[in-house]
């Protein structure tokens, strides 16, 4: 049973740096200081709004990991693993069963959500669904252990 903790970190990791790969943005930390200054100082809030900055301000009222932004709809499950860092967010959830993953990209569907051409289908042997909208990419994955079922959500801003 040690190694469920391991796949799991080892299937998050490659879907975020699977979704890393699809992004030609600059590195997080040239972004930090910009949406910091935003936070600290209300007085430059039109530059928030023309930057994006404010968006990023904005996480979800039900997060399950700091950051998860409001626009990204959270799945049903437990949160079992959080593989977060500065430049993205992800998690693994355990759910009820594999078509939880049809159901949380219908969420993200009619969250305003689209599938992303091009993007890979398959990121380090796992089979992965990336879609784009409101500002973030969010790459998506089911993995099956046994009786445990995990969706791996990586979600990065654009």
């Amino acid at each position: 049973m040690q190694l469920r903790p391991i796949t799991t970190l080892a299937l998050v990791a490659a879907v975020g740096l699977g979704l890393s790969g699809c992004m030609a943005s600059p590195p997080a930390d040239e972004e930090a200081p910009a949406a910091t200054e935003v936070q600290e100082d209300a007085s430059t809030a039109p530059e928030a709004a023309e930057t994006g900055a404010e968006d990023a301000a904005e996480p979800a009222a039900d997060a399950p990991i700091d950051g998860w932004p409001a626009e990204v709809p959270v799945p049903e499950g437990d949160l079992e693993q959080d593989a977060s860092n500065d430049a993205q967010i992800v998690g693994a959830f355990q759910v009820a069963d594999a078509s939880a993953g049809e159901a949380y990209a219908a969420e993200l569907e009619a969250a305003g959500f689209t599938p992303m051409e091009g993007a890979p289908s398959e990121i380090a042997g796992v089979e992965a669904n990336v879609y784009e909208g409101a500002g973030h990419m969010v790459a998506t994955s089911i993995v099956e252990a046994g009786d445990v079922v995990l969706l791996s959500v990586a979600i990065q801003p654009m």
